[in-house]
């Protein structure tokens, strides 16, 4: 088990030993939520060295104890902002293709592939709140919406995601 507080205090120290055990240690969670967000592997690859370049360039402005979750806000955040780089780049929204799934693959992978097909805007907005636990003041924050706004959306989009879980899983 990995002692963070003395890694940090090491990492500010500009030792690449603890650097890299903290890279090791939180980069694989940190992949697996910048893939929520951008639903790609090589651009959730750039959003977590992306992440960790400002990790390792900020780590003096973290309480130790909550470096986890600090490591996590980065990502959600560059996430959002690589995002948002994407759309200005790409005249199109960005809908990711459902891929058919081999008979051994579990019914996550199938729900992940079913949410990912959602516009970006709502597959963001469902996974800030339903998988990173956001409030939706803290949404609309991020999304520069209404709290009010945020919450009607994101019950819209969670019916949105029922039926085609039910579309899915009834017509398979």
């Amino acid at each position: 088990m990995v002692d963070f507080e003395k890694t940090v205090v090491l990492c500010r120290q500009g030792d690449k030993k603890a650097q890299k055990v903290l890279y090791d240690n939180l980069a694989p969670q940190m992949l697996g939520i910048a893939f929520r967000y951008v639903g790609g592997y090589d651009l959730a690859n750039e959003v977590l060295q992306l992440s960790f370049i400002k990790v390792f360039k900020n780590i003096d402005k973290v309480d130790p104890k909550k470096v986890s979750s600090w490591i996590r806000k980065i990502t959600v955040n560059t996430a959002l902002t690589v995002l948002k780089k994407e759309r200005r780049s790409s005249e199109s929204a960005c809908v990711d293709s459902v891929q058919k799934q081999t008979a051994g693959q579990e019914y996550s992978a199938d729900i992940i592939n079913l949410i990912n097909t959602l516009p970006e805007n709502k597959r963001v907005l469902f996974y800030l709140h339903a998988v990173e636990g956001y409030s939706f003041k803290e949404i609309g924050a991020m999304l520069n919406v209404s709290e009010g706004n945020a919450r009607i959306r994101y019950h819209r989009i969670k019916k949105e995601v029922q039926t085609l879980l039910e579309k899915h899983f009834i017509e398979s």
